[in-house]
């Protein structure tokens, strides 16, 4: 719920394993388990289905990496590229 509700905020593992009450290794087993997924498999594959509906709605590229978390649109971009094949730039409304 952290992650969906606050994907902007760098969630590291130790910060979501409290947040659940839990060490590390056991949420990290825990959350592979019901999700099939590790953390940040499933934090970037989050970040990126919100930026592609961001952008869908006309968003700069710019206002998207922040609103997903990224430090800068480069950075943004090649993660964004590498999960769909396309650049963000690529995505109309």
């Amino acid at each position: 719920a952290c992650m969906s509700k606050y994907p902007e905020k760098n969630w590291s593992l130790e910060a979501l394993a409290q947040k659940c009450a839990m060490s590390r290794t056991k949420f990290s087993l825990l959350f592979k388990k019901v999700s099939g997924k590790t953390v940040n498999e499933y934090f970037t594959w989050w970040r990126m289905q919100l930026a592609y509906d961001f952008l869908n709605q006309g968003m700069r590229i710019t206002q998207v990496a922040d609103e997903v978390g990224y430090q800068s649109e480069a950075a943004f971009s090649r993660i964004f590229k590498k999960h769909f094949g396309v650049s963000p730039g690529r995505i109309k409304c």
